[in-house]
């Protein structure tokens, strides 16, 4: 979804990917345990839509296997 630009949906037991979700406001977090509050959580206005989608796009620009894979490089000695 981040690729295409999309706002994440996520249960909140995959902690992992939950925590780059609420750490760059990329979309939804939701519990399990209360779906009840789900449809609320998912009653959002066009202007936090629009910041979701425009933390997705810097997300993207920042985070990209190239750019990763360069650090991990340097970190290891193999990339000049």
């Amino acid at each position: 979804y981040l690729e295409c630009g999309i706002p994440i949906l996520i249960n909140e037991k995959f902690h992992s990917i939950a925590k780059i979700v609420k750490k760059y406001n990329l979309g939804i977090i939701f519990n399990n345990n209360d779906l009840e509050n789900l449809n609320d959580k998912l009653k959002i206005s066009q202007d936090e839509y629009n910041l979701l989608c425009k933390n997705i796009k810097k997300f993207r620009k920042n985070f990209t296997y190239e750019k990763k894979a360069k650090i991990l490089s340097k970190k290891v000695g193999i990339y000049e």
